[in-house]
């Protein structure tokens, strides 16, 4: 057992406290890393970056104050945010300028927290490696590698070779990440994929009953390929009795409900909006089917949701979750831009016997154990720990750092 162990997390990945302005993708680590804080010293750096585009925004004094660093705690985690800025349409990636910035900000955290950290772990490295390959230099690093680090992985060597050489070890979020990084020949890869868990709805909650419920919850952007599900659904229109609903907000919210006025009959589609957490897990418990036909999905937090709230998934082959999801086992798997692929697969689950649904959602409630938000939690922190451990580290922390 390691006691007193201080960790800190470096992520674009996490929950943002009361800056509603602020695009907000997907609280994902949060969820992982909230469950540490009641046995472990935990300290979150949420690198945002930000398009040069939206430069105004720092025209008032207020902004320009929290672009320097803006702090809050949240499930008993401490968390700074500090705003980068990168060229309109570039990746995200840090300008020697914004290094310097970022690696000042973490040392200062830190320092005001009295917090030295044992093990620091690093979400999306290869966007932030120009200031993580020079802090704590004999701390243990771990690199925990997303579809954004295989994209840009061979486009800039310079900065993947100071990945391959800043980090003591390499974990993936989801099965084809890891099989790309091996291909590259990453040293020091680990076979541990870090999933995500997902969280029950609170209560008991009841399925529909008068007709067949399908929901889709995310980004209404290209990337998510709702107009697919869409453009499937129509096809079935009239055949058979549904209710598609479509949680969240974004770009392509105004084209997507002109495609859906001119597709389906009003009744049998609804656009939710955006709305809290705890309403789409709800959601989740009371639709029968969750779809998301999604391209570069690095893990696709929502599926698991999804399954650990009874809701059967039907996801994308050849993504982050193809191989938790199996097809026709505890979900279906489509190609992602097949119209009539996934029209298929639709008419399939409106086909499902009882007795088969019921073999499915069995499936669902065996594989939502082990993804749900606490096993994925434990697993996830254990990782980095038997790592800590095996390299020779372990014991009580305040009497085995290095620096």
């Amino acid at each position: 057992m390691v006691i007193g162990m201080n960790i800190l997390v470096i992520t674009p990945l996490y929950y943002i406290q009361g800056r509603p302005n602020l695009l907000h993708d997907t609280s994902a680590i949060h969820y992982l890393i909230r469950p540490w804080a009641a046995e472990y010293n935990v300290l979150v750096v949420n690198v945002y970056f930000e398009s040069l585009r939206k430069i105004k925004r720092y025209i008032s004094k207020e902004e320009r104050t929290l672009r320097k660093g803006y702090e809050y705690t949240v499930d008993g985690v401490k968390v700074g945010m500090i705003e980068v800025l990168k060229p309109y349409k570039q990746r995200s990636r840090l300008t020697v300028y914004e290094a310097m910035r970022v690696k000042r900000y973490i040392k200062e955290f830190a320092d005001r927290n009295s917090f030295l950290p044992d093990i620091i772990v690093t979400h999306i490295p290869i966007t932030v490696i120009n200031a993580v390959c020079d802090i704590y230099p004999n701390v243990p690093k771990y690199a925990v590698l997303h579809t954004t680090d295989r994209t840009e992985w061979k486009r800039n060597k310079r900065e993947t070779q100071r990945v391959r050489d800043t980090f003591d070890a390499f974990f993936v979020r989801s099965k084809n990440l890891y099989d790309f990084f091996k291909n590259q020949e990453l040293k020091r890869l680990r076979d541990e994929i870090l999933f995500s868990g997902g969280k029950k709805a609170d209560g008991i909650i009841p399925k529909r009953h008068e007709n067949v419920g399908l929901m889709y919850a995310g980004k209404l952007i290209a990337q998510k390929n709702v107009d697919i599900i869409i453009k499937a659904l129509s096809f079935l229109e009239g055949k058979y009795k549904f209710v598609f609903e479509i949680y969240g907000d974004g770009s392509e919210r105004e084209k997507l409900q002109e495609l859906a006025r001119k597709s389906l009959s009003s009744n049998s589609y609804r656009f939710m909006g955006k709305v809290s957490h705890e309403e789409v897990l709800n959601a989740m418990a009371r639709n029968d089917f969750f779809v998301m036909v999604s391209k570069n999905e690095c893990f696709g937090l929502t599926y698991v949701e999804a399954m650990v709230n009874n809701c059967i998934p039907i996801g994308t082959t050849g993504e982050g979750i193809d191989g938790i999801i199996k097809d026709g086992i505890n979900g279906f798997l489509v190609k992602a831009d097949d119209v009539e692929a996934l029209k298929e697969k639709l008419e399939e689950c409106f086909k499902l016997s009882d007795i088969c649904k019921r073999e499915i959602e069995h499936s669902i409630c065996e594989c939502s154990k082990t993804y749900s938000e606490e096993s994925a939690a434990r697993h996830y922190l254990k990782s980095f720990i038997d790592e800590y451990i095996e390299c020779g580290y372990g014991g009580c922390c305040e009497h085995n750092r290095k620096n």
